[in-house]
């Protein structure tokens, strides 16, 4: 597989929406050392990132990396641009709700999204800023508002639960994080999360214990970081997806991951899931896999709540 994308040999442009942010330097970090796909990658922020630009230029590789001042650059900073990853962290929302986060992130997601759709219609748009739940949805009607069609191209960023999971099972077992089969369903909240832990031979108050580490982990970093969210675990999802899904828009007809997409597989309009990243963005969703009775009861509890954080999405425009 390696010789075939090597033949291939594409090269695209990236650029980082809050690149200036604890998640957005870290993101850029490693795109910028390990993503041999990245010809060009531009900074995008509030706060004037060329110096992040700058500083990461000079490590020494094919990548140029460019900064670029919101709103005043945004047209230089998007036009051509093949995959857009948003990092935004609003630094005025206190409290961690995700309605805080929701109402202090979807106007800056609604402007960038029109400006998306001005200036890189066909780009891939991937979701590291919280509520994913809420703005992956939020994204596919902004573009649908501008007539761009985004629903195979418009991803939430849920592969944090995924190597989340990979980490504790290889680490559980004792085996190499390649050899777990474990995924997670449903979405990217404590409640929305359904780990379905399909290694080793847990019994049934083992793999309850094991699901609510993974749904709680991201408040076990906040805690133990003295009330800051995690930055290097989002940074190396960040890093997968983008690596992901520019090996699909690469040609490699292989590229499987989970992610918050516009799905039909269950009840929910959206979901997150396997899919197969593909030249016209999410290409396939896998069937959901053979559940036991505990992780079909847990995943049902979840809908409710992805239902819910899906329509504060959609209904922000109603509201606006």
């Amino acid at each position: 597989m390696r010789k075939v994308l090597k033949l291939l040999n594409s090269s695209f442009k990236v650029a980082v929406i809050g690149a200036h942010g604890g998640v957005g330097q870290s993101t850029s970090l490693l795109l910028k050392c390990n993503c041999n796909l990245i010809s060009k990658l531009n900074l995008l922020d509030i706060v004037d990132p060329k110096g992040i630009a700058l500083d990461l230029s000079h490590i020494p590789n094919k990548c140029k990396v460019r900064g670029f001042v919101v709103p005043d650059e945004v047209e230089e900073g998007l036009t051509g641009v093949d995959f857009v990853l948003f990092c935004l962290e609003n630094g005025k929302i206190t409290g961690h709700t995700r309605s805080s986060l929701f109402y202090g992130n979807a106007p800056l997601v609604e402007e960038h999204m029109n400006s998306i759709a001005k200036y890189c219609p066909s780009a891939m748009v991937a979701f590291i800023t919280n509520p994913v739940n809420s703005l992956a949805p939020l994204a596919v009607q902004a573009l649908a508002n501008n007539g761009v069609d985004g629903s195979r191209r418009v991803v939430g960023v849920t592969t944090l639960d995924l190597i989340r999971t990979i980490s504790f099972v290889s680490d559980m077992l004792d085996i190499e994080p390649s050899e777990v089969t474990s995924t997670v369903l449903g979405g990217h909240s404590g409640e929305t999360i359904t780990a379905i832990i399909r290694d080793g031979n847990f019994n049934e108050s083992e793999t309850a214990d094991l699901c609510e580490k993974i749904s709680d982990a991201g408040f076990d970093v906040y805690r133990a970081r003295n009330n800051v969210s995690s930055t290097l675990g989002i940074a190396a999802a960040g890093f997968r997806i983008t690596q992901s899904i520019l090996s699909g828009l690469n040609g490699d007809p292989n590229v499987v991951d989970t992610a918050f997409v516009k799905s039909n597989l269950t009840r929910t309009s959206y979901f997150s899931s396997p899919v197969r990243f593909g030249k016209e963005g999410v290409e396939e969703i896998f069937p959901l896999p053979k559940f036991t009775k505990s992780q079909e009861e847990m995943l049902e509890k979840s809908f409710q709540y992805i239902e819910q954080e899906i329509q504060t999405g959609l209904d922000y425009f109603s509201k606006s």
